[in-house]
């Protein structure tokens, strides 16, 4: 939705390549990063920490590194989010949604025999997943009617019911979004992520037309562009379906050259009340006469109480698995998109 290219394509076309200093200044300006933290990642390697949060049930996680492509090569990459991310072996199943979204472009999503028992079963306060009142209201409905092949009428509902809440959500942003009433105490996901992203550690709120793009969606913005995408993998034995809006835009420092990314989990099936991811990606200059940029990612992540898998866990090792699949997975990103730059400056016309 609201591919607002015009801008971020004249950004891409801008020759200065920005310098490593000056990349270097406008992380630790925007992101709590140091000096120590970019001297590292320049030298190859993944920098990955913690962050100190104010609520009990958050995780919040910063890394960084750099990568031998230019900031519009990443964000192309990222833009098609289905082929950057289906090739994590967590992801299951991933696909973007067309404008409006159609039934269709969830087809390849389906709960699964263990899902449906446990969905069969949902009532109001009393649910194995995350949905609305409405929604498990729905499913009950469907899988209620005489003769009904269960299965398929609880993967029809689900992606039903999925697709009307990204339509909704284009058409009236966060007002669109589910109230969870799996449990006793409902959890609104819209004020959710509103309450987390104002809270420390400030992120988003660095990155002003990001802010402000997402702040006032689905209004039209030209220096921002939109997509939706649903994914489905496997988290602690369960299967996890989320949905996320995903806003791209050019970086705003006039010493520098990049783009960055916020990623808002509008949905989620288990876990999460409320997600956030930004990325930022920076010209650095060249090394070796290939180009580098640093790559930046920000995650936070309202755990559902820290409860059931996450709650055996504990706090520390659940901080220190984020730790560990943020790396895993920035540096399966780093490999995958130079690799496809390599490729792609093979086979250009010389």
């Amino acid at each position: 939705m609201l591919l607002a290219t015009s801008t971020l394509q004249s950004h891409q076309s801008a020759t200065e390549p920005g310098t490593t200093d000056a990349a270097k200044e406008f992380l630790r300006e925007r992101l709590p990063l140091t000096e120590a933290d970019l001297r590292a990642a320049e030298q190859g390697r993944t920098v990955v920490r913690t962050l100190d949060t104010t609520h009990p049930r958050e995780v919040a996680t910063i890394a960084v590194l750099t990568v031998a492509v230019p900031p519009a090569f990443y964000i192309n990459q990222l833009r098609n989010v289905a082929a950057f991310k289906d090739t994590s072996r967590d992801v299951l199943e991933i696909g973007t949604f067309s404008m409006p979204a159609s039934v269709a472009d969830v087809e390849r999503m389906s709960l699964g025999q263990d899902e449906l028992e446990k969905v069969a079963r949902c009532r109001p306060e009393d649910c194995a997943i995350q949905l609305s009142r409405e929604a498990i209201e729905r499913i009950r409905r469907a899988l209620s009617e005489k003769g009904v092949d269960r299965r398929r009428a609880a993967d029809r509902t689900f992606r039903q019911i999925l697709v009307g809440l990204v339509d909704g959500y284009r058409r009236r942003g966060d007002s669109a979004l589910m109230t969870y009433a799996d449990v006793k105490q409902p959890v609104n996901v819209a004020e959710a992520f509103q309450d987390m992203i104002s809270s420390p550690p400030a992120v988003l709120s660095r990155f002003p037309v990001l802010s402000r793009h997402l702040a006032s969606f689905p209004q039209m913005s030209s220096d921002a562009e939109d997509l939706i995408y649903w994914s489905q993998h496997k988290l602690g034995g369960a299967l996890v379906v989320t949905v996320t809006h995903v806003s791209l835009a050019a970086l705003d420092g006039p010493k520098v050259r990049g783009f960055s990314a916020a990623s808002k989990q509008i949905y989620g099936s288990r876990y999460f009340d409320s997600s956030l991811g930004v990325t930022v990606v920076v010209a650095a200059g060249q090394r070796n006469g290939r180009p580098q940029s640093f790559l930046a990612y920000v995650n936070r992540s309202r755990i559902d109480a820290l409860g059931g898998f996450w709650g055996r866990l504990g706090r520390p090792v659940v901080r220190a698995r984020t730790r560990s699949g943020i790396r895993k997975g920035l540096e399966a990103a780093r490999s995958l998109v130079e690799r496809r730059f390599e490729e792609a400056r093979t086979d250009a016309p010389r």
